[in-house]
């Protein structure tokens, strides 16, 4: 079941030096974003039931020291998509001491949904199939930090579910799937206000699993540009992308755009884009 679901793949990591030239285009195309609504963004293709954790940033922005209580919730939503998949997901980690700013314990909750499409060969010609996916978790975790370096880790049930019509007994990823969820951030702050984080991420339900990494760099007041690359898969896929993202904190949240190229380790060759709107209460 090779042919078709090569168009679920779309998003994330590296290619030949030939990528090298459309990523630095693409940096130079992402101060653009600045002046455009928040419109397009990543997807997975409902190819990882998990959401996209690499869109599930972790946040250190510190909080007001005029405001009377420090911030205790981190919560972020997004929507991503490409030429074969749309996404819409959320998520919020709250502190449970009150104060995200401390170690401590977290408790953590996503969602999203998901619609896709791809193509199937079978001797009465190619058939198109559609595809919409849900995705949820609960997670109980923690946060420890030192010196440069935040690391929080996350365990707990997740759900996924998948919906093709027409029906595709080729398949694996249908039906519903309960099962658990381990996922880790890692943070560290670099000289002259750079950041590089990481996340890795595995579910049970469908098998899936997700792993990047970003590396930034301020260059002006509340911008950040940086690369961006990661690893994704379940039963059905194994893929990557890679690609150039924006950090921009403006007074309404902190907003994450990422672009790139995506798919089969082997073929990088689908475009994909997101947008995320991270907030601190």
């Amino acid at each position: 079941m090779t042919t078709g679901k090569q168009n679920i793949q779309s998003t994330r990591l590296l290619g030949s030096s030939a990528w090298i030239g459309a990523l630095s285009a693409l940096l130079v195309a992402a101060t653009f974003l600045l002046s455009m609504p928040a419109a397009a963004q990543l997807v997975t293709g409902g190819a990882a039931p998990t959401a996209d954790p690499l869109d599930a940033p972790v946040i250190q922005e510190g909080w007001d020291a005029d405001v009377r209580h420090p911030p205790s919730l981190d919560t972020w939503s997004g929507t991503a998509i490409t030429a074969d998949a749309r996404s819409s997901f959320g998520g919020a980690i709250y502190a449970w001491s009150g104060d995200k700013t401390r170690d401590g314990l977290r408790i953590r909750i996503e969602g999203g949904t998901s619609t896709y499409v791809y193509e199937t060969t079978r001797t009465t010609g190619v058939e198109l199939r559609q595809g919409k996916a849900i995705f949820a978790s609960v997670m109980l975790g923690y946060q420890w930090s030192h010196d440069a370096w935040t690391v929080k880790g996350f365990l707990g049930p997740a759900y996924a579910s998948h919906e093709i019509t027409p029906v595709d007994l080729d398949n694996d990823l249908v039906g519903e799937r309960w099962g658990a969820r381990l996922s880790v951030d890692v943070w560290r702050n670099m000289p002259y206000d750079g950041f590089f984080s990481l996340n890795a991420d595995l579910a049970s339900p469908f098998a899936s699993y997700a792993a990047g990494a970003r590396y930034g760099v301020k260059v002006i007041d509340d911008l950040w540009l940086g690369l961006a690359a990661g690893l994704y898969g379940n039963r059905e896929l194994d893929a990557a992308r890679v690609g150039g993202f924006l950090r921009w904190r403006t007074p309404y949240g902190t907003l994450w755009a990422e672009g790139g190229v995506g798919g089969d380790y082997a073929d990088l060759n689908a475009p994909y884009a997101t947008v995320t709107l991270a907030r601190e209460f």
